[in-house]
């Protein structure tokens, strides 16, 4: 990492609860910035890997509640809480057009702030998750504690699941009119089935879908290369898109 990417640090404010995010900055930022909304229990920090490989395009990650760095309350985990950490951290990112990637569980909050959004996101990007968010099962805190305990403070993953209920998100896609790419992986683990593929297709009305035959959810896994390129060649277009202003 040379001496012109830096990354910088902020909090923003969610009525008491205090959000952490981390930018990039750049002495010469060019292209959208590209917004990382981190899945299930992984948090801002996460995609600090993804920043200098995009550079000199600034970018944002996020923790949302109960995750990372950001406050982690006892109760308050539904899907309108957390779409609204979302809208707490760009309000006071102070950026103004983004894309926005939205991973696994985070798909669904991306698509929901997209079509409330659609003045400030220029592009979206869905990773390996469908247009709905899920009820938790009841054992899923168990689980989950085995695979991530040490992510998160003690009650976060029983809230969550008692703060969940499904959210069909399938008729919001018709509120989105920027290009979105869906990226999936074709090997077992992965959460996209062909039919939610075919649903994306048929549901939005610009629609860019990549598939990865030798991946499972983790998409950047084998190919990481393959992974960021295609992300890139993306961002790339929602560039050329905004300087001939269409």
């Amino acid at each position: 990492m040379d001496d012109t990417f830096q990354l910088k640090e902020g909090w923003a404010d969610n009525n008491g609860l205090q959000l952490h995010y981390i930018q990039s900055n750049l002495a010469d930022p060019q292209g959208v910035p590209l917004v990382f909304i981190p899945g299930g229990l992984g948090a801002a920090d996460d995609y600090i890997m993804e920043f200098p490989q995009l550079a000199p395009r600034p970018c944002l990650a996020l923790s949302l509640r109960g995750q990372g760095q950001s406050s982690a309350p006892d109760s308050g985990y539904t899907f309108a809480d957390y779409v609204s950490d979302v809208e707490a951290v760009l309000n006071q990112s102070g950026l103004r057009r983004f894309c926005l990637m939205g991973y696994s569980m985070a798909a669904p909050l991306a698509i929901e702030y997209v079509a409330r959004h659609p003045d400030r996101a220029v592009g979206l990007i869905i990773g390996d998750y469908p247009a709905r968010y899920p009820r938790l099962p009841d054992d899923w805190p168990q689980r989950a504690q085995m695979a991530f305990g040490g992510r998160v403070a003690d009650g976060v993953l029983e809230a969550m699941q008692r703060d969940s209920a499904a959210v069909d998100l399938w008729p919001r896609l018709a509120d989105i009119p920027c290009p979105v790419l869906v990226l999936y992986g074709s090997q077992p683990g992965a959460l996209l089935r062909a039919a939610d593929v075919a649903r994306y297709r048929a549901s939005l009305s610009r629609p860019q879908i990549v598939e990865f035959p030798d991946s499972d959810h983790q998409l950047w896994e084998p190919n990481y290369d393959r992974f960021i390129e295609t992300i890139q060649a993306y961002l790339a277009q929602l560039d050329l898109a905004q300087l001939l202003n269409v």
